[in-house]
């Protein structure tokens, strides 16, 4: 939004709730949800140049070595980032509409919850559906579910839109809050087969890799696993498959 008077990210959340109200709501957030949009399909644009590929299939598609070796791949949890980053960020100005709008808050929750519903079928139409047939895709997938609709995620959004002591925080300290209150949720599998669909995933990526090599890339991560784990759920993979490999 290109007005001088917009409120900027360390003005205090009443600001914007006073900008929109002032500007109209409705097409304020509609300015603002176009702009989210546009900055989640450069990322996921960019995030798709960069993700691991399976050596295999890459070579049968035609892919060059620099893809190969891209020092910068990235994961089915960079992904997950890039989708929580996008739902909070639209949940944020579609809840300061709906401050502007003055709706009462059993009301303003409702329409909030749909809102959120809604995002997540954005995000699985753009960027998810894709990987709906790839290994583990599932179980990321529901994993960002659970970060985002958890009843803890929305806490914070509700507490603002009963008119709370929220609206004296700035987007910035908003958006920080609830990433440090999601980060083990949103880098942590919650079940073994989650964690076995993140191992074996980096496994398939990158066959050559041991164990050790792999604890170390998903640690880098944030998810909590060791060497041993690492070995184990490789062994299971190749005594179910009959395989050395695991795959």
């Amino acid at each position: 939004m290109a007005t001088d008077d917009y409120p900027s990210r360390s003005s205090p959340l009443q600001e914007f709730v006073a900008y929109f109200r002032k500007k109209g709501p409705s097409s304020v957030y509609a300015e603002a949800r176009e702009r989210e949009e546009g900055r989640f399909r450069k990322e996921l644009a960019e995030w798709r140049k960069h993700t691991v590929l399976r050596p295999l299939a890459a070579l049968a598609r035609g892919a060059t070595l620099s893809e190969l070796l891209d020092p910068a791949p990235v994961t089915e949890w960079d992904l997950i980032k890039i989708s929580a980053q996008f739902v909070m960020e639209d949940c944020l100005s579609y809840a300061v509409r709906l401050r502007a709008e003055d709706h009462e808050p059993s009301e303003a929750r409702q329409l909030f919850n749909s809102q959120i519903r809604r995002n997540l079928d954005f995000i699985y139409e753009e960027a998810w559906k894709p990987l709906s047939a790839g290994l583990g895709a599932l179980e990321y997938w529901r994993i960002l579910e659970g970060i985002v609709s958890s009843e803890e995620s929305r806490q914070r959004f509700y507490q603002f839109l009963s008119n709370g002591d929220v609206t004296r925080q700035t987007p910035a300290d908003f958006v920080s809050e609830w990433q440090k209150k999601n980060r083990s949720k949103r880098t942590t599998p919650s079940s073994d087969p989650q964690m076995d669909a993140a191992v074996l995933n980096v496994k398939e990526n990158n066959p050559s890799w041991s164990g050790g090599r792999i604890a170390n890339d998903l640690q880098r991560q944030g998810i909590d696993i060791d060497r041993r784990r690492v070995n184990r759920i490789l062994k299971r993979a190749r005594e179910k498959s009959g395989s050395p490999t695991g795959r």
